[in-house]
């Protein structure tokens, strides 16, 4: 999943940890899939911004959350360009040397990381940061 964002991360969201708590992921994270900016967006989006709803929830109520990693949309390269190349382009028993020539001669010509880093960038879930937002986090938030 991914949403769409041209900000800097904080490296500190992107730490891998365990957290019972969400304080240290409260930007830019997912929730069932779906994408959050904040915990104030959490609340406005799953509860409708109700704080009657919230305070409704079972005491014990936990929502299992993932921190996200901003990244380009894709990994501009040689390689990413020449497999979108049809097969039928290729000669049947050169393939292979003409794939390296044509990856040489665009590794040689292109600078891939200057467009890559110049490409929007995407917030995607990174499952190595797993936490949790609890009632408790929820009603801290109103």
């Amino acid at each position: 999943m991914k949403t769409e964002f041209d900000n800097t991360e904080n490296e500190a969201l992107n730490k891998t940890d365990v957290s019972s708590s969400a304080s240290r992921f409260m930007e830019n994270f997912f929730e069932d899939g779906e994408f959050y900016t904040d915990l104030e967006d959490f609340i406005y989006k799953v509860f409708d911004g109700e704080e009657e709803q919230v305070r409704e929830l079972e005491e014990d109520a936990v929502f299992e959350c993932k921190g996200s990693k901003l990244e380009p949309i894709i990994d501009f390269s040689s390689q990413w360009i020449t497999e979108r190349i049809d097969d039928d382009r290729f000669s049947e028993n050169n393939s292979d040397d003409e794939y390296k020539k044509i990856t040489k001669v665009l590794d040689e010509n292109i600078d891939f990381k200057k467009i890559t880093d110049l490409l929007p960038k995407l917030y995607y879930e990174n499952y190595k940061d797993k936490f949790t937002i609890t009632k408790q986090d929820l009603l801290d938030a109103l």
